[in-house]
């Protein structure tokens, strides 16, 4: 996934210009003169708005400096508050038989 191939949509990735990735993430007009069809732009906008905001991210507590806290930064600065995350959790706090709980270990129980 270099972008070198297009994908199920058939655009190729130099079609993507700011102002289309506009039109999808902040609901900005449809570009003048865009090689991409409106259409295939609206079906972009809304698999994005079907998945945003997202209501759960999930890591290990070793990632909260870096990728959680990033998620946070790169949400507010491209969305404001409109499209925060709803939660997040991390892994890692919880011991089961006096071994951090995994689930690349074995030992991973639910609630349930």
């Amino acid at each position: 996934m270099d972008g070198s191939k297009p994908g199920p949509l058939g655009i190729k990735a130099e079609d993507m210009t700011h102002a289309a990735w506009d039109f999808i993430y902040k609901k900005g007009q449809y570009p003048e003169g865009c090689k991409v069809s409106k259409e295939n732009l609206t079906k972009m906008r809304h698999e994005f708005e079907y998945w945003y905001p997202m209501d759960l991210r999930v890591s290990g507590k070793d990632l909260i400096r870096n990728h959680l806290t990033m998620c946070l930064y790169n949400h507010s600065a491209m969305f404001g508050d409109a499209l925060m995350p709803r939660g997040m959790f991390c892994n890692g706090y919880v011991m089961l038989n006096g071994e951090k709980m995994s689930k690349s270990s074995g030992n991973f129980l639910t609630m349930r």
